[in-house]
């Protein structure tokens, strides 16, 4: 018996996750292929540009000599991205990661970048959460600063990558 769209086929039984719903299952994204609606370079998903962009930062803190202390700390009022010891191991760092897929016209003219999304609310917020990591006798007791990087990707492909030091 064929598994239709709404019925799990064996793989997604297997590995314990359901296909997608709607109308990109894979009947769906293949007729929106053709249709041209996507194209299947662009097709991935908000959080994994995020992961993808977060792996990128972290292999770009480690070339210059940054030792990556944790990733992903969640605190009461939001996450931390990278908190990493920086190259001369005097001082944390606090990053904050902002990555997006663009086009190269937006590229160029510097339209949307994903820096460009780093509010003052949202840097209020990133100085909370610094102290209240501080304050949780988990990391050593040094000066600390915020830093932001900017990935932009195109498809897997890391298409530029911004390392702003000392944002707040």
């Amino acid at each position: 018996m064929n598994a239709g769209p709404s019925q799990p086929t064996a793989r997604a039984a297997e590995s314990g996750t359901k296909p997608p719903a709607g109308p990109l299952n894979r009947l769906g994204r293949i007729a929106a292929i053709v249709l041209g609606w996507f194209s299947p370079r662009r097709m991935y998903l908000p959080h994994r540009t995020g992961h993808r962009g977060e792996q990128a930062a972290c292999r770009h803190l480690r070339r210059e000599g940054y030792a990556i202390l944790a990733r992903n700390v969640k605190l009461r009022g939001g996450e931390l991205d990278i908190i990493a010891l920086s190259p001369d191991g005097d001082r944390l760092v606090f990053v904050e990661v902002k990555s997006g897929t663009v086009g190269a016209l937006a590229s160029a003219v510097g339209v949307n970048r994903p820096e460009q999304h780093l509010t003052r609310r949202k840097l209020e917020k990133l100085r909370r959460l610094a102290r209240a990591a501080c304050r949780t006798g988990k990391l050593p007791d040094k000066p600390a600063r915020i830093d932001l990087i900017s990935v932009e990707l195109d498809g897997r492909r890391v298409a530029a990558l911004r390392h702003h030091r000392g944002v707040s």
